[in-house]
């Protein structure tokens, strides 16, 4: 049913058209003397063609009436009449009119052809642009977003997806679902909605676009499910290695201080009479460092967890890179065993702003790494440096060379290097010492030396102040 604006513009249509054949009529009814009947009714189709191919049928059928009727009545003799005195004229008004009508229909038929072309190739736009921007999505609500804000964009409609049993579908007359669905999986449906009820309803064609639409949000919901997927089968398959690694070092690192500490006081207590000062001063000992390394071990593990977590965070202050390394020094002593230690510090020595406590953890993992990999009677060498504005700190020893592969692996947690696996350790030292690092935003890196051995360089970044340079001692 129209309502009033279409009627009128109905009326104006038709108006028009009188008018047009009107004053097409006047004008070859005045000068009508240099055409023949034959063209003049050739020319009578030409309003046909421009009501069929702007209005549609309906109006190319009343211009064709209409335009029969004037040649008659202006043309026909006997003129100003509907009567006609050659009955042959009927049978030219019959063609005309059959002429008019297949002409009218292959000119709407053309037009139709051109706007579905025209609609199809705006359809592939929508689908390619919509395509690009799916492809580029990695979460659910990024895809929805995305569908829902080029869909309203494009067409004019509200598209929403719902996943799983959220919703069943409803198709009604301002609504159209379509299933997602992908290699005989269900996702759930994507819903489209119309702003008004004043299109009425869904056109085909645009139902063949929002099933398109349809389609590539199913896979592009396949695309982001199965990556959640992989990503948490990776997660577990990441998770279970490093229990394994972890189950395994721990165990071995535990098993080997556990049985010095037994066996040392086991010897105490059932020995005590056989036993010298000597002998249970050094079974004492034993137990002292078996105990020493398993709290390394255990602080290790607690530094680990806590920089995996974000739990671990900065207590910056003022260091003194000097007093730093000599507690960390301290600390390893009894590592060095028969190894030399050369220490050169570029003077004035600079201050840093970072965490004493996981500093002293760095400097001494690294240390400690050097000597247990160097054999005896080797020098592990200690540098410390200003380059631009960074600190930098290198320990290079003498010990296992490792391959460039290895190397780039060496800070990774729970890492062993096959060169070093009959040497007790855990692989966490050196990725704690990377964590610490980057903690402070500096960087760690592991390389060959010239002759033999590793090299371990931290660079810690310095602060602009005034404050940074310390005096030089006496």
């Amino acid at each position: 049913m129209c309502g009033p604006q279409s009627l009128w513009t109905s009326v104006r249509i038709y108006v028009f058209i009188a008018a047009l054949i009107a004053a097409m009529t006047y004008f070859l009814h005045r000068f009508g003397l240099v055409f023949d009947l034959d063209n003049i009714v050739l020319l009578y189709l030409l309003p046909v063609l421009l009501s069929s191919v702007r209005w549609g049928l309906r109006p190319a059928y009343y211009a064709a009436v209409l335009g029969v009727l004037s040649f008659d009545l202006f043309f026909i003799p006997p003129v100003l009449s509907f009567s006609v005195a050659d009955l042959r004229y009927l049978i030219s008004f019959g063609v005309f009119l059959l002429v008019a009508g297949l002409t009218a229909g292959l000119a709407v038929k053309l037009k139709q052809q051109v706007h579905l072309a025209e609609q199809r190739e705006a359809h592939t736009a929508i689908l390619y642009a919509l395509s690009k921007q799916l492809g580029a999505v990695s979460t659910i609500d990024d895809l929805s977003a995305t569908i829902a804000r080029q869909i309203s964009a494009s067409m004019g409609i509200e598209a929403s997806i719902r996943l799983d049993d959220e919703a069943a579908a409803s198709d009604g007359p301002l609504s159209y679902d379509v299933l997602l669905r992908s290699e005989d999986r269900g996702y759930g449906l994507i819903q489209f909605r119309r702003r008004s009820d004043e299109d009425g309803e869904f056109t085909i064609e645009r139902r063949r676009l929002m099933d398109a639409v349809g389609g590539l949000a199913a896979g592009a919901v396949a695309r982001i499910k199965l990556a959640e997927e992989a990503k948490i089968a990776h997660l577990t398959a990441e998770s279970e290695r490093l229990r394994a690694a972890v189950l395994d070092s721990v165990s071995h690192e535990l098993r080997t201080p556990l049985a010095a500490i037994i066996g040392a006081a086991t010897g105490l207590i059932e020995s005590e009479q056989l036993l010298s000062s000597a002998d249970r001063t050094e079974l004492l000992y034993t137990i002292r460092d078996g105990a020493l390394r398993m709290n390394r071990l255990v602080v290790n593990l607690l530094h680990m967890v806590r920089l995996e977590s974000g739990m671990l965070r900065l207590n910056k202050t003022w260091c003194d890179i000097e007093d730093l390394l000599g507690i960390a020094l301290s600390r390893v002593k009894e590592f060095q065993q028969r190894r030399s230690l050369r220490v050169h510090i570029s003077e004035p020595a600079p201050l840093i702003v970072g965490d004493e406590i996981l500093l002293e953890q760095m400097l001494a993992n690294i240390v400690s790494n050097a000597f247990k990999y160097s054999p005896d009677g080797s020098d592990v060498a200690l540098s410390v440096k200003t380059e631009n504005d960074w600190l930098e700190i290198a320990v290079a020893d003498n010990g296992i060379r490792l391959t460039d592969e290895e190397y780039d692996r060496i800070f990774e947690k729970f890492y062993r290097a096959g060169s070093t696996r009959h040497i007790p350790g855990t692989g966490l030292g050196l990725a704690i010492c990377k964590g610490i690092a980057e903690l402070h935003g500096g960087t760690i890196t592991a390389g060959a030396n010239a002759s033999a051995g590793t090299t371990i360089t931290v660079r810690l970044p310095l602060n602009g102040s005034p404050k940074q340079k310390r005096l030089r001692r006496p």
